[in-house]
């Protein structure tokens, strides 16, 4: 799973929640006023610090893997089946 895709299930899920609240208290708007003042801010939080994890998450992944696959392919570096196709040096693969 790529980041941008984590990164976009996560703004989804806060913007489905945020669409119910809308739903549930949309009759007393300054109830719903005080209910986004509170989740919004809480809920960026929790957006950033999952997308941020991940990306974490990931290179740690690509760091603990890289000295296994130049082991396994001496003469290539590690990032190379890594790169966009548009880099690769033999185009789509």
């Amino acid at each position: 799973m790529e980041t941008h895709e984590v990164v976009g299930i996560v703004l989804l899920l806060r913007d489905v929640l945020a669409r119910s609240l809308f739903e549930k208290y949309h009759r007393d708007f300054p109830l719903l006023n005080r209910i986004l003042d509170a989740y919004e801010p809480a809920a960026n939080r929790i957006a950033n610090t999952v997308a941020v994890s991940f990306v974490e998450e990931r290179e740690r992944v690509i760091r603990q893997q890289a000295p296994r696959d130049a082991a396994a392919a001496p003469g290539v570096h590690p990032a190379a089946g890594r790169l966009p196709d548009r880099f690769h040096p033999y185009g789509a693969g």
